[in-house]
Formats: C-alpha cells, sequence, structure tokens
C-alpha cells in the first residue's frame, strides 16, 4: 500500500530533472505574493458585485427559490431598496477585504454575498455556472490567516496556512476545468477524433442561437485539420488541468491556455467567460508557486503522460554524467570558494567538480533556464539533480566520508536534520556583508 501511495505521489507531482524543494525564506516570499493576489481578488469582486452581481438584475423574486425568500423573511418587502442595500454592502465588504485581507467578517460577507447572488441568478429555472469558479475561490480564501496583509512577515505557520489556501482555490478553479474536459470526451466519446469535431461544436453552438453568427467562425471553420489540433489541445489541457496543481511548472503555461480557450469561446461561440479571465490570470499565471523564470524543458518533462518521453531522455543524460558532482558557488565570497576549495583540495566529499557562477558557462544557464537564481546561494548538481544552498551544504555533509578534520567538520555542523538551515541564514548574511566589503555586486 505505501508503495502505491509513493507511486501515485510520484505521478502526481513528477518534476523536470534538476528540481529542489523551495526554501523556507522562498515559502514566505510565496505567502506574501499570494496575499496580494487575494488582495486583487477582493478589489475585481467589490466591482462584480456592485455590477455583474447587482441584485436589481435577479429579476422579478415572486415565488423564488430559498435564498430570495429568506432574504424576503429577513427584510420585508421593498425589493429594489433591499437590492440596493446589499450591493453597497457587500461592495464595501469587498473593499475591506482589500484592505484587510485578514479580517474574517469581510471575507466571510463578500462569499455570503457572492453565494446568494449566484443562487439568485440561478432561480426561475435559469442555470448558469458562469460565476461558479468566483464563489469557489471566495470560499478557499475565507482560510486566511488572521496575520494576512498586515504589514510585517507572518509566522511560518501562517504563511503555510496562507498557501494552503491559495492551493484549495487554485484546486477547486482546476477540478472544475478538469470536469469540463471529462464531460467533453464523454459527450464528444470518437466524435472528438474527427477532422472537424471542432467545427461541429461551433456550427451547432451556432445554429442554436438565435443571434448573429460570430464573425470570426467562417474563417476558423475553413482550417479543416488545424482546427481540431486545436482542439485536441484543449481538450488534453481541460482534462489533465489538475495536475497544474502538482506540477508548478505547468501552473502559467496551462492558465496561459485556458485564458486564450475563453477568448476563443468568446470569438467562435459568443461564450463569454470573464471572470474565469481573471481567476486564472490571478491563481495561475501570477501563481508565486510557479518557477520564477519560464523553462521550455521543464514544461516539456512536467506535461502529463507527454512528458514521460522527455522525463526519460533527462534521465539517460543524468545517468551518462556518470555521477560526477558540481559545486556551483559565487567565486568573488571569500566564504563560499574558501569552503568549495577547501572540500576540493582534502577531497572531503569525492571527485567534486567547481564552478565559479560569476564566470557563466552552461551549468550556470541551465540553474536559470530552471528558474532557479545562482545568487541565491551554492548549488549542488549530484545525481543529476539539483540542490540549491541549506539542501546543497547537506547534501556535501552526508557524503563527507573521509577522515579528517574537514570531512569531521562538515559532518558535525551541517550533516544533522536541520542543521544546515539554522545555520545558512547566517552564512548568507556573512557573504553579503563580505561582498559589500569587497565592493562586489549580487551575481547577475
Amino acid at each position: 500500500m505505501a508503495r502505491a501511495l509513493r507511486e501515485v505521489r510520484r505521478f502526481l507531482g513528477a518534476t523536470p530533472r534538476g528540481e529542489t524543494p523551495r526554501a523556507p525564506a522562498e515559502f514566505a516570499r510565496a505567502a506574501a505574493a499570494a496575499v496580494w493576489i487575494a488582495r486583487g481578488y477582493y478589489l475585481a469582486s467589490a466591482y462584480l458585485l456592485a455590477t455583474a452581481f447587482a441584485w436589481r438584475d435577479a429579476g422579478d423574486p415572486a415565488d423564488p427559490l430559498w435564498p430570495v425568500r429568506l432574504l424576503r423573511a429577513l427584510t420585508g418587502g421593498g425589493w429594489m431598496d433591499e437590492s440596493a442595500a446589499i450591493t453597497a454592502a457587500s461592495s464595501l465588504a469587498a473593499l475591506g477585504a482589500t484592505l484587510a485581507p485578514g479580517f474574517l467578517p469581510f471575507r466571510l460577507a463578500v462569499f455570503l454575498a457572492l453565494f446568494l447572488g449566484g443562487a439568485l441568478a440561478n432561480s426561475h429555472g435559469a442555470i448558469n455556472h458562469g460565476a461558479h469558479a468566483w464563489i469557489f475561490a471566495a470560499f478557499a480564501l475565507l482560510f486566511l490567516p488572521a496575520s494576512a496583509g498586515r504589514g510585517k512577515p507572518m509566522p511560518r505557520a501562517d504563511a503555510m496556512r496562507c498557501l494552503a489556501a491559495f492551493v484549495l482555490a487554485q484546486a477547486l478553479l482546476l477540478l472544475s476545468y478538469s470536469l469540463s474536459g471529462f464531460w467533453k470526451v464523454a459527450v464528444s466519446r470518437l466524435d472528438l477524433f474527427a477532422p472537424d469535431g471542432l467545427v461541429r461544436v461551433a456550427l451547432g453552438r451556432a445554429m442554436q442561437d438565435t443571434g448573429p453568427i460570430p464573425p470570426l467562425l467562417p474563417a476558423f471553420a475553413s482550417l479543416g485539420p488545424a482546427t481540431q489540433a486545436l482542439y485536441l489541445a484543449l481538450v488534453y489541457v481541460q482534462l489533465l488541468a489538475l495536475f497544474a496543481l502538482f506540477r508548478p511548472h505547468l501552473q502559467r503555461p496551462f492558465g496561459v491556455a485556458l485564458i486564450l480557450f475563453h477568448f476563443g469561446s468568446d470569438w467562435l461561440l459568443d461564450v463569454p467567460f470573464h471572470q474565469n479571465v481573471l481567476l486564472l490570470g490571478l491563481f495561475l499565471v501570477l501563481s508565486p508557486l510557479a518557477p520564477r523564470r519560464f523553462s521550455w524543458t521543464g514544461l516539456a518533462q512536467s506535461l502529463p503522460v507527454l512528458g514521460a518521453p522527455f522525463r526519460a531522455f533527462a534521465g539517460r543524460a543524468a545517468a551518462r554524467d556518470g555521477g560526477t558532482t558540481w559545486l556551483v558557488y559565487d567565486g568573488e565570497c571569500p566564504f563560499c570558494s574558501n569552503y568549495a576549495r577547501l572540500l576540493d583540495a582534502r577531497r572531503a566529499v569525492g571527485e567534486l567538480t567547481l564552478v565559479d557562477a560569476r564566470a557563466g558557462g552552461p551549468l550556470v544557464a541551465e540553474l536559470r533556464r530552471l528558474g532557479h537564481d545562482p545568487d541565491a546561494g551554492m548549488a549542488l548538481k549530484l545525481d543529476g539533480r539539483w540542490r540549491l544552498g541549506p539542501d546543497a551544504l547537506r547534501a556535501l555533509a552526508r557524503r563527507s566520508r573521509r577522515r579528517g578534520p574537514v570531512s569531521l567538520a562538515n559532518r558535525l555542523l551541517f550533516g544533522p536534520p536541520g542543521a544546515a538551515r539554522r545555520w545558512y541564514p547566517l552564512l548568507r548574511l556573512a557573504r553579503r556583508a563580505a561582498l559589500r566589503a569587497k565592493g562586489a555586486g549580487p551575481l547577475r
């Protein structure tokens, strides 16, 4: 059972060769960025609550579903006055959540207003799922910690809670797209692979609509097989969208692909999902959990199913390296350079190839392609995988098998669990001070 769970975890979270775990400081920065994304969400919610979710557009509430009955039981008659008051109060609550995202009453008021507005929009037999994803995000952000947005660093536990709320919002959004992909496959069946599958869908939608034919539809239908290739790519992205939750390299590309899908559905089928475009931009394209730098290699290796050949090729390339160990360090930092040369001179960790990050080269370029900043600290390439900062120090310490004072000190200082992470912030401060004293700038 444990092995099966490991295999499932490996399949869901398959990462490119060279991917490394995030350092604690990176999680703190990601949590702070998630708070700003939540602010953007609530600012947009203030606009939506005042316009798209306007209660006066809900229609005549005669014989409505339970939300309207409950509302009228609480407030009495005078629907237009009630709608204006609710619109103003919910918009103000959303503005309050923008300024103070950690204040739960504001977030709860926004969620209830969106939930009730969505229920009203679906009353009287009308079914419209256009607002559901926005409501799901409001529910997920209810779990933000109280310390979010207070202008000072959050405690580690609160930072993780903040990221958990952000990931929950991503999960609900991506799940909705995966379900949509499953629906397309279930309905289309073998027609999905017909040369004109997308053209059939577009023309069928146009014939059902009494409005004018979208202007781009005839030109798009004439493209033939190219349109079907785009349709299959769309179904692939939608069906496997949930994988982007576990593979950060996919978040921005999948977000962009789904945004383009919504623009296409608007221009070709007259089916607008403007709110989802904004959600995808906030929670996927701007995701603080995605790599800082885009990498075609990382994208190819992260793709579900299609990425298997790329991962296998990267594995064979790593095997051809013959187990060579490379250490990338800052040659201008006296602590980094002396530590690296001492390890190399005493053969404390076996065969070790030193690379000065300031001199550049293919290894430094590889680090940058994978989205890592060489200025963040040492980087160790061991058995085809990269380890950064404290993880690099601990890996070096654990490989110190030779006798001698250097190997012994390396094992004692950085070998125990958590020791490297406790020492590393002090080492980074010492590095910054040494570079400032020498007049050397950061790595570029």
